[in-house]
């Protein structure tokens, strides 16, 4: 069957989920371009606060109204893998709030954050996307991944992001809670891009997240393969030069994978090709930045955000036994020391989600050593021991037992897929949910919305395409209709 054939039902209601569909092709273009945009709209930081919450009513309402569209038609809302345990976690999470004696509106915006594009899973998967929904909104990621890595190629060749492209500053109180706004959050280093994001950490992310899809498009093709694979070299170069490395080693491992993964589907000489045709620009850029240079020796180690070096100095920097002494006094000691104490202490449920109640609680366990602990503001890059000490061990499980689900569903469509769009879909889903393992050692990457709403959206798609997939080999299909 060259085709999915959606139930005469879905086939009858379909137009009502035209705007539902609608959101989300908005906010696919809209949330990388979301902080540049909204530096130029005439309002105070509260009015631009709000402004930024306006993706999610839209996402929130969309979702309320194809809810609500199944309900008065008497129809069953479509069953997704991770129905269960996103409910199971949600509930310890909130039971973790209750018992916490932490603030509950804190907490409930700490939570919200972390789930708030799941939303976007759940959207794709009750619209029952049809093949060239999917393409679409997929084919947009990687075009608005295009886009950024040509910033941010611009703004490199300019010195660095200016002030015309960093997001406006400010930091406020809504409703008791103090907020910051900006790409300067913990400093940015020097001469290291943003494109059109809220920081270079999120501009990375952004570039992660559609290269693996171009990479994987790429792979999965037999022909035509040319743009793709400068889609991907171009966001591999952006994320070199966002200075962000971690980013950059998990692209690779992403590449990597994807190379494992769909092994089958092209020749060796492929393979070489696509990873000289990423090497080559990198190597190239390397030896026309060359190392930055201190009185004509190579300097040691040196902080990025007060000195600028290249951004092959700041890879090679790693190797450096400073970086190791200045990790050990920051997300080494976040990982180690506090780390411990919250595996101490942290029991089933955890501190509960406010941070700076789970931040006491950590400090109060771990005594004088962690006296600095509450004035720490990058107790989050550590995403997984911030995660453990909120909602503890029941918690963390449950949100690895998400994150389980959607890898098989992404490998089941691997497995399954009957063209080349369903298979670089389940390798680029696969792919992502691989590397953001590893990486939220290091990032909060689920609080970065325009990657947290990718990574949601790609896991939503996945999920259809599991079902029409289904549907073709005659299992029974969970989909339902799609009435809003």
């Amino acid at each position: 069957m060259n085709g999915e054939r959606p139930a005469p039902s879905a086939e009858r209601a379909r137009s009502f989920g035209a705007l539902a569909h609608a959101v989300l092709v908005f906010l696919a273009v809209y949330l990388p371009l979301e902080e540049f945009l909204l530096k130029w709209v005439p309002l105070d930081p509260t009015g631009t606060a709000i402004l930024r919450l306006g993706g999610e009513v839209l996402l929130y309402g969309a979702l309320a109204g194809v809810v609500v569209a199944y309900k008065l038609r008497g129809l069953a809302l479509p069953r997704s893998p991770i129905d269960r345990p996103l409910a199971a976690f949600a509930a310890v999470a909130l039971l973790s709030l209750v018992l916490s004696g932490g603030s509950w509106l804190a907490g409930l915006v700490n939570l919200r954050v972390l789930l708030r594009y799941a939303a976007a899973y759940f959207l794709a998967v009750y619209l029952v996307l049809e093949r060239g929904e999917r393409r679409r909104l997929l084919r947009l990621l990687v075009l608005g991944a295009a886009l950024q890595g040509v910033l941010g190629v611009v703004q490199y060749a300019s010195g660095g992001a200016s002030e015309f492209w960093l997001p406006r500053y400010s930091d406020l109180e809504l409703a008791g809670i103090q907020r910051e706004f900006t790409a300067l959050t913990g400093g940015l280093e020097r001469g290291a891009v943003v494109g059109t994001a809220a920081h270079s950490v999120a501009f990375a992310l952004v570039l992660l997240a559609g290269g693996l899809l171009a990479l994987a498009l790429a792979l999965a093709r037999r022909r035509g393969t040319a743009g793709l694979v400068t889609v991907g070299a171009l966001c591999g170069v952006g994320i070199y030069f966002s200075y962000s490395r971690a980013t950059l080693l998990v692209y690779a491992l992403g590449a990597a994978a994807l190379l494992f993964l769909m092994r089958r589907t092209f020749p060796v000489a492929r393979a070489f090709g696509i990873a000289l045709v990423l090497g080559l620009p990198l190597g190239a850029l390397a030896l026309l930045v060359g190392p930055t240079t201190l009185g004509g020796a190579t300097q040691g180690f040196v902080k990025e955000k007060e000195v600028a070096v290249s951004p092959l100095e700041s890879l090679g920097q790693l190797l450096s036994e400073q970086y190791l002494e200045h990790a050990q006094v920051s997300r080494l000691w976040i990982l180690r020391d506090v780390g411990s104490e919250v595996v101490k202490g942290a029991g089933l449920v955890g501190f509960g989600p406010d941070e700076e109640h789970a931040k006491e609680q950590v400090q109060v366990a771990g005594g004088a050593g962690l006296a600095r602990l509450v004035a720490y503001k990058a107790f989050e890059d550590v995403y997984w021991v911030a995660l453990l000490a909120y909602y503890g061990f029941l918690g963390l499980a449950l949100f690895a037992a998400v994150l389980w689900k959607l890898a098989a569903s992404a490998r089941a469509l691997l497995r399954a897929a009957v063209d080349e769009a369903e298979l670089a879909l389940g390798a680029a889903a696969l792919a992502l949910v691989l590397v953001v393992v590893p990486l939220s050692f290091l990032v909060r990457t689920f609080e970065f919305r325009a990657f947290a709403f990718d990574f949601w959206l790609v896991a939503g798609v996945v999920a259809c395409a599991l079902s029409g997939a289904r549907g073709r080999g005659g299992v029974s299909s969970t989909s339902g209709a799609r009435p809003g």
